[in-house]
């Protein structure tokens, strides 16, 4: 059976640089919801929001204190 999509998304909607925030999966089972602007509790080793956005699999992060792994990142829109 071939489904297709009923709207695909706007390119322009999920890119990094235009977001409300970004998703992140952890090693340590969590996911992380950071916005530009709002307290968080995670912070890529190298610090900043700049940095977030430019968070991939594999770079390592501090979460509540703990250093952790990023396993996926996606865009929120």
């Amino acid at each position: 059976m071939d489904s297709k999509t009923i709207s695909p998304p706007s390119v322009e909607d999920v890119t990094v640089e235009d977001c409300e925030a970004v998703l992140i999966c952890l090693s340590t089972r969590r996911f992380v919801v950071a916005r530009p602007g709002e307290p968080r509790d995670l912070w890529p080793v190298d610090g900043g929001w700049d940095k977030l956005r430019d968070l991939k699999p594999g770079d390592e992060v501090i979460y509540k204190g703990n250093v952790t792994t990023v396993r996926a990142v996606d865009v929120y829109r």
